[in-house]
């Protein structure tokens, strides 16, 4: 198959990750829509949250300091989303606060990168899912 050289700006991927409840861990899931970044700007995220990591593992990062991590990462690449639905069952739509909070939740930043990461290294197949036209 030929390459196109003019992609969408985003593209589909699943995030999954689980959620503790009741004494038990339920496996929760959700379509993530990623932003097509420049290689520039994935080098970047990535040799900035590994070295991250490593300030970590040798206990030298302090709160206080500038440094990038899953929320902002996540916040960066996440650009819309499909089955995130509100306590009625409702889809929640995506927006830059619903994002935020969705953010806030424990582990879902991580299972986001995580997925991002996976999607740009080809660990696992995308859904089979077109995105959208956007107007």
């Amino acid at each position: 198959m030929a390459f196109v050289l003019d992609q969408s700006t985003w593209y589909r991927w699943p995030v999954s990750f689980d959620v503790a409840d009741d004494g038990s861990w339920k496996r929760q899931s959700f379509d993530g829509h990623f932003a097509r970044l420049g290689q520039d700007r994935v080098n970047y995220l990535i040799a900035a949250a590994s070295a991250r990591v490593a300030q970590i593992q040798r206990g030298e990062l302090n709160v206080d300091d500038e440094v990038i991590d899953d929320i902002s990462i996540a916040s960066e690449v996440l650009v819309g989303w499909e089955g995130i639905l509100d306590a009625k069952g409702g889809e929640v739509p995506y927006s830059d606060g619903s994002k935020a909070k969705l953010l806030k939740v424990e582990a879902v930043a991580t299972a986001i990168v995580t997925a991002w990461a996976e999607s740009i290294h080809g660990s696992k197949k995308p859904t089979s899912k077109k995105p959208p036209a956007f107007g």
